[in-house]
């Protein structure tokens, strides 16, 4: 399962596969840094993960 972002330097699309990058079975907060796709930027990755599994992110510099 893939959730699209919004890198915070240049705008463009990004993409996180939720299947690899995060542990959907541990409830809670998951951060990490991705690179940017286009500006090649850091970007901090913060995914909450539900007690169902489900899964929000965000995105900061």
């Amino acid at each position: 399962m893939d959730d699209l972002y919004e890198c915070p330097y240049c705008g463009e699309s990004g993409q996180i596969d939720l299947d690899s990058d995060v542990d959907l079975d541990s409830p809670g907060d998951q951060v990490f840094v991705q690179d940017c796709a286009v500006c090649c930027r850091p970007c901090t990755v913060t995914v909450r993960v539900a007690a169902d599994g489900t899964a929000s992110v965000s995105v900061d510099q």
